[in-house]
C-alpha cells in the first residue's frame, strides 16, 4: 500500500469529516511506518472510481452512468421491499422514499451495522431527461431506474 495513497485518503476523509483531530490521531508515526512497509503479496485491483462512506453519507447509496441515449440510475436497497419505496421525479432530480424494516422483530440485536427505519435521499439528473420513457425495476436489492435522454438540437429563431 503506498503512504501517499494513504494521506490522499486520509485528506479526503477529513475534508468530509470535517475538522477535529480524529484523521490525525487516527495512526501515530510509528504505527503507519510499520503498516506501510509490510509486504503482503500483490496489490489489489483498484476500481476506476473509490469514494469512501462515510457516517453521514446519503442512504441509499447510488450510481448513475450515461450514455447516448439513456441515463441509469442505480440505487442499493439492500432488505427493502418493493412495497416500502416510492420514487418520484421532477425533470431536474429522482427522490427515492422508504423504509427499511428489521428481518427479526422478536430478537435482540448483538450487533448492527445497517441502518433501519425510514429513508430519503433526493438525486439531481445531470442531464435532460424524459418521464414519459421511464422505467424502474428492482431486482437482487438495486433499484434500477432508466431514463431516456433528451436530445436538444439548437432551434433557429426567425430574425424580423
Amino acid at each position: 500500500m503506498d503512504i501517499e495513497k494513504l494521506k490522499q485518503w486520509m485528506e479526503f476523509a477529513q475534508r468530509v469529516q470535517g475538522s477535529g483531530d480524529f484523521w490525525n490521531s487516527i495512526f501515530d508515526q510509528d504505527q503507519t511506518n510499520s503498516f506501510m512497509n509490510t509486504n503482503s503479496g500483490p496489490a489489489p485491483s483498484q476500481p476506476i472510481v473509490q469514494t469512501p462512506v462515510s457516517p453521514q453519507q446519503e442512504l441509499p447509496l447510488v450510481d448513475v452512468y450515461i450514455n447516448e441515449k439513456s441515463l441509469f440510475l442505480i440505487a442499493s436497497m439492500p432488505g427493502v421491499a418493493k412495497e416500502d419505496m416510492k420514487v418520484s421525479f421532477n425533470h431536474q432530480s429522482v427522490t427515492i422514499r422508504g423504509i427499511v424494516k428489521p428481518l427479526f422483530h422478536h430478537a435482540t440485536p448483538l450487533v448492527t451495522e445497517r441502518k433501519y427505519g425510514p429513508f430519503e435521499r433526493t438525486i439531481k439528473i445531470p442531464a435532460p431527461v424524459e418521464n414519459a420513457n421511464s422505467a424502474a425495476k428492482y431486482l437482487n436489492g438495486l433499484l434500477i431506474i432508466t431514463f431516456t435522454r433528451i436530445e436538444h438540437c439548437d432551434e433557429q429563431i426567425i430574425i424580423e
